[in-house]
């Protein structure tokens, strides 16, 4: 698809939104979503960039449900409900109150001042009722419902966790737990999620360093105000088992008291995969005082442990195909191993001093350590003529990461003349640590046979930490404003500035070894233009800009692995990004449907290049990735609902000191992707579903040869569901996920790659009071 295809396609959707809206059928409670949570920004009066001029205050929790809800690309889609009682198709569903303003939800952070449908950026909103009904248990599973997201397997860093690129550029660091960075290096869980929250485009003003194609906020479930009683035990392919409990109490519903505890044990193996086995457990308890009221406040921990035998999947060179069996595991069950332990604790606060004044203060906690001894499958001698696959190539990753962050945020709404602002500023302090324990290896292994390996072979060697210790620190003081201005009934204008100072500091146990240090003043910025011709659409163009330092993840070297200086000197200065889009979205009030469309291009202006392995990196590169994004969530009629998005997407090296990087695309940057969700309610206890996805052929690398891009990088997935409710509080799902059995690599790089799952099927029996 060229550039210029691209021109009737927009337009045909610009002419669209600007239909009348009246002829769209409302929702009715056919799919339904939770609400954000129960603490939403402001509780203030906010007002809005609308033609129906200043919005009051939001709605009082105690008479505000969301229904129908599908969320996608900047909006949410919801319809209102006489009650807090809704249907998913498995059996009627408690929902939390919701605070809406002008019947539009708001994102979790509070340095977003318009709702979803008004923000001026690409926005996947992924609901919990989405990745539930498809039975999507890992963040990974999750975020294929966002097209543009692709996953590489890697050897270090956070392979083989949630190691995600977003528009081709890296985002294993930009994930984000209710707005706090969580760079820790695991395969996270959905279970107490509520939504997840993907921003496209650089986004350094809302986030902090980093985020050069996006980022990924997980926004945790919260006490609401009503009791509510939901669990579910799953039995699937490969012995998979998993059980969950949600339960809401309100303790005092006059001072606004509620607890909320979910729990989560799973266990089971891979399909299609041999020896893989995951087994872990989460708890995550939480309270809230003052729903509802001009003071509230949340507290909440989550523990999570993972005890695993990771995989990284067979040699690279078998991913084009070949006889080897897909399933054959490489690694040795007496020997590989993975074990995770996360901890989060948060604590938000937010007081409402009247006449639109906020004040909100969140803080959090964070840890996560992972130990791990992973088998990489590499032929020997790299030929894979010999059928011989290496056993002594293992990847020992001993690592800790830590975060305590607090966050100030005072929001005001006021007006100046015949302007109304809102304006939010705040001050960010947070420290990151991440240490990384040396490790030592001393067994010698016979290779073993490509096509017969012995996963449980004997295995008598021994594996451990050899005293060595690098630690990194990462010190974060911000400075930050937002102000959105209604200028007239139908322009608007926001932007935002952020100051970063971000101090990096390495230390090496080895006396040898310098210790490295990096501090960087940043200043990122966004802005837009709002045009709302009517209250339903918004037309938009804004641009917004990021930086990568060198330390951006807590790490800095100046030798290089290959004989050259590392990309992350101390000595290099920070890269740029900046993106320009341009954009509508169409969301009727009251309706429960949405669709979007974004025409955007992401500049690095100075990226980390180098002319051969022996050389210093220099800022003299430029990496230019533009396309088209377009969404659409909702329901088409009262039974009818989808939830999807298409991403087009040209990637260009334009500049490198590697003349054979110029011109080459950006890896893991497939030229077309595409994902669809969609359910029917056959009659009010029977409902079933559909999904599809679909993703291009992409490189692993910016070097890479046509020749070495593997054919099943490319494939289609089909997925279905079909959900009944037994009685009025007990119902029963059943899910297939890749209908087709396709053969196709879920997670690649150069040296090895991960297979997708085969066909398997899933059992889930729930219930809810």
């Amino acid at each position: 698809m060229s550039p210029q295809s691209l021109i009737p396609i927009s337009a045909s959707l610009f002419s669209f939104v600007m239909k009348d809206t009246s002829s769209v059928p409302v929702s009715s409670t056919s799919t339904s979503l939770r609400s954000t949570d129960a603490l939403q920004p402001s509780l203030g009066a906010s007002l809005l960039a609308s033609p129906d001029g200043l919005t009051h205050a939001y709605r009082a929790p105690r008479n505000a449900a969301l229904l129908g809800s599908l969320v996608m690309a900047g909006a949410s889609l919801h319809g209102q409900a006489t009650s807090n009682e809704a249907t998913n198709g498995d059996n009627p569903i408690d929902l939390p109150p919701e605070r809406v303003q002008d019947d539009q939800v708001q994102l979790k952070s509070p340095k977003f001042t318009l709702p979803l449908r008004d923000v001026p950026q690409m926005v996947n909103v992924i609901p919990a009722e989405v990745f539930e009904q498809q039975q999507a248990t890992s963040l990974r599973d999750v975020l294929r419902n966002s097209p543009g997201i692709t996953f590489q397997a890697g050897e270090g860093g956070s392979a083989p966790g949630d190691n995600l690129f977003i528009r081709g550029f890296s985002a294993s660091n930009d994930i984000f737990v209710n707005g706090f960075r969580n760079s820790a290096q695991y395969s996270r869980d959905s279970y107490n999620l509520e939504q997840v929250e993907v921003a496209k485009g650089p986004s350094s003003a809302i986030g902090g360093r980093g985020t050069t194609g996006g980022s990924v906020n997980l926004v945790t479930k919260s006490p609401y105000q009503r009791d509510g009683y939901n669990g579910s035990a799953s039995f699937g392919s490969a012995d998979q088992k998993r059980f969950t409990f949600d339960a809401n109490q309100v303790v005092d519903a006059e001072k606004g008291i509620a607890v909320r505890l979910n729990t989560m044990w799973h266990e089971g193996g891979v399909p299609g995969r041999d020896a893989v086995q995951n087994e872990g457990w989460g708890i995550a308890p939480s309270i809230a005082f003052g729903l509802g009221e001009r003071t509230e406040a949340v507290v909440s921990y989550e523990h999570a442990e993972q005890d695993n035998i990771p995989d990284f999947g067979q040699p690279g060179a078998l991913a084009s195909g070949s006889d080897v069996p897909r399933s054959n595991f490489y690694g040795l069950v007496n020997r590989d191993y993975e074990k995770i332990e996360s901890d989060v604790v948060s604590g938000e606060i937010r007081h409402n001093f009247g006449e639109g004044l906020t004040l909100r203060n969140l803080s959090q906690y964070s840890k996560t350590s992972r130990d791990a001894v992973v088998t990489s499958p590499r032929f020997v001698d790299n030929d894979a003529s010999t059928g011989l696959v290496r056993r002594n190539d293992v990847k020992q990753q001993d690592r800790e990461f830590e975060m305590l962050g607090n966050q100030t945020n005072v929001t005001w709404d006021f007006a100046t003349g015949s302007v109304v602002h809102t304006l939010v500023s705040g001050l960010e302090l947070t420290r990151e640590e991440y240490t990384n324990y040396g490790r030592s290896h001393d067994a010698t292994l016979q290779p073993t046979d490509v096509y017969n390996p012995d996963p449980y072979e004997p295995w008598e060697g021994t594996t451990g930490r050899n005293g060595s210790v690098v630690k990194g620190t990462g010190d974060t003081i911000a400075l930050y404003a937002f102000d959105t201005l209604k200028l007239t009934d139908h322009w608007s204008v926001t932007g935002g500035l952020r100051w970063e100072n971000f101090d990096a500091e390495v230390e090496n146990s080895d006396p040898t070894v310098d210790d490295l240090q990096r501090e960087d003043d940043m200043v990122s910025w966004r802005a837009a233009l709002l045009y709302k011709p009517v209250t339903s659409v918004t037309l938009y163009g804004g641009a917004s800009t990021s930086f990568n330092p060198a330390g951006e993840s807590l790490t800095l070297s100046t030798g290089g692995g290959r004989g050259g200086t590392a990309a992350n000197n101390p000595n290099i200065e920070p890269e740029e990004t900046r993106t320009y889009e341009v954009g509508a979205k169409w969301e009727p009030a009251g309706k429960g449907f949405m669709t979007g469309v974004s025409l955007f291009r992401t500049e690095k202006t100075n990226a980390r290049t180098r002319l051969d392995n022996d050389e210093p990196y220099t800022l003299s590169g430029e990496q230019i990735v533009q396309g088209i994004e377009l969404s659409v969530s909702g329901s088409l009629t009262e039974k009818w609902s989808v939830y999807g998005g298409y991403a087009f997407m040209d990637t260009d090296v334009k500049e490198s000191r590697n003349t054979e990087e110029e011109g080459h695309e950006l890896a893991y940057a497939p030229e077309h992707s595409f994902s669809l969700w969609t359910t029917y309610q056959i009659d009010p206890k029977l409902q079933v579903g559909l999904g599809a996805q679909y993703s291009g052929n992409y490189y692993y690398s910016t070097t890479a040869g046509d020749d070495t891009v593997p054919d099943n990088t490319e494939y289609w997935l089909f997925n279905a569901m079909v959900s009944y409710s037994v009685t009025e509080n007990i119902a029963l799902r059943f899910n297939i996920e890749n209908l087709g059995n396709e053969e196709y690599i879920e997670r690649g790089y150069g040296g090895h790659f991960t297979p997708g799952e085969t066909r398997n099927y899933t059992l889930t029996a729930s219930f809810s009071y």
